[in-house]
């Protein structure tokens, strides 16, 4: 949000919260004493400093929050031989209940993940300025793979082939780095033989999914 929006929260985040609204003809004032605001109000949000053109939030802000701060979401997932392990996992599976093939996906989409933050590191595989590869990358995947697999009727493994590479390649600009992107997804595939099998276990479907 601009900085005027975020100033605008400082006097809610004081002991006796209120917020004048003074964009209303009638000059409301939000406060407890006039029950407008709820006796249990707490205000909690998120923010990523490091993301680009991302807004500077003010010392006046800062100082009346507490800060907590959270590593990636990703950050267990460097080496793809530790994909069965990562705490992504169970969250993979909870967005692909009820699909065949559902465990197999997940762990190619985090091995995949994986690699792909290798090449970066080592400086093999590079995407437009700004883009930065996160967990974000993975749900943009699972919408996409939703999408195949609800619209079009796409088999499970031909969609998240899609997926993988329009959620990645998307934000590559030079066409040897999407060579070398599709190269890495057709050897993991090789590595996991997917391809190979007709029978594949369906995950459950979570309560969220239903």
């Amino acid at each position: 949000a601009p900085p005027e929006v975020v100033e605008r929260l400082n006097s809610l985040l004081e002991e006796d919260p209120v917020l004048n609204l003074y964009e209303s003809s009638n000059g409301e004032i939000l406060s407890r004493q006039n029950n407008s605001i709820h006796h249990n109000f707490r205000l909690f949000a998120t923010c990523n400093t490091r993301r680009k053109f991302s807004n500077k939030l003010s010392t006046a802000f800062l100082n009346r929050v507490v800060r907590i701060w959270l590593p990636p979401v990703d950050f267990d997932l460097n080496d793809p031989e530790k994909a069965v392990k990562s705490d992504l996992l169970p969250l993979m599976h909870d967005n692909l209940g009820g699909v065949s093939a559902g465990h197999e996906l997940s762990i190619l989409c985090l091995r995949f993940h994986a690699l792909v933050k290798q090449l970066i590191s080592r400086g093999e595989l590079r995407f437009i300025p700004g883009f930065e590869v996160n967990f974000r990358n993975l749900a943009v995947v699972i919408s996409i793979f939703n999408a195949c697999t609800n619209r079009a009727q796409t088999g499970p493994v031909s969609a998240m082939v899609w997926a993988l590479l329009s959620g990645y390649g998307s934000a590559i600009a030079d066409p040897q780095d999407k060579l070398k992107l599709r190269s890495l997804l057709t050897s993991e595939l090789r590595h996991s033989n997917i391809l190979k099998s007709d029978i594949y276990a369906r995950l459950p479907r979570s309560v969220d999914n239903h």
